[in-house]
């Protein structure tokens, strides 16, 4: 039982990382093609996060799979792509 809440909040710290990489992602997108007019910032994202996360507590089944800290991975370097894009 003990085990099972704390694969569930490594999950959840996963998907808070995750959400927050996705939404700078996208924001940034934005505003290098012209749909937003203010820079995208990191603590935007932060609030949505953190709603996610919790959430995701209550729906996950099973443990964390290879994809999903791949996916993290993935969206990670795409965020750090992205910023360097923007502003370079």
């Amino acid at each position: 039982m003990r085990n099972d809440v704390w694969k569930k909040i490594k999950i959840a710290t996963y998907y808070f990382i995750g959400i927050i990489c996705f939404g700078y992602i996208i924001e940034t997108l934005l505003y290098k093609f012209g749909f937003e007019q203010t820079a995208p910032k990191i603590y935007d994202n932060i609030s949505g996060a953190l709603g996610g996360a919790t959430a995701s507590i209550f729906f996950i089944k099973d443990g964390s799979k290879k994809f999903d800290v791949y996916l993290l991975i993935i969206l990670v370097i795409l965020a750090i792509g992205v910023y360097f894009f923007v502003y370079n």
